[in-house]
């Protein structure tokens, strides 16, 4: 896998979104609440988590290994029945 296309948790309204780009332009993480727009979240946000890179070579493109993502705890407070989790990662050669 060369990045990440995407990574996202969906939890009650909440959406948590990833993307890591396969040109090294960085990670982006968005927010969807409910009927609110879809918004960036930087590092200041609670709800904001880092994509950590797995691998003996830890460099984008990513050659081997994988992406490491810690939710955030105050995405996992509340109470809700199930998480959903979807991915999409970009074609491996």
């Amino acid at each position: 896998m060369n990045g990440l296309e995407t990574f996202s948790v969906h939890r009650g309204e909440v959406f948590l979104q990833w993307s890591v780009s396969s040109s090294g332009q960085g990670v982006i993480c968005t927010l969807k609440n409910g009927d609110q727009p879809v918004r960036e979240l930087k590092i200041e946000n609670s709800l904001f988590a880092e994509v950590e890179i797995v691998s003996n070579t830890p460099q984008i493109p990513l050659r081997s290994g994988y992406f490491k993502i810690l939710l955030p705890e105050d995405f996992l407070k509340g109470s809700a029945e199930r998480i959903q989790l979807k991915w999409i990662d970009f074609y491996r050669n």
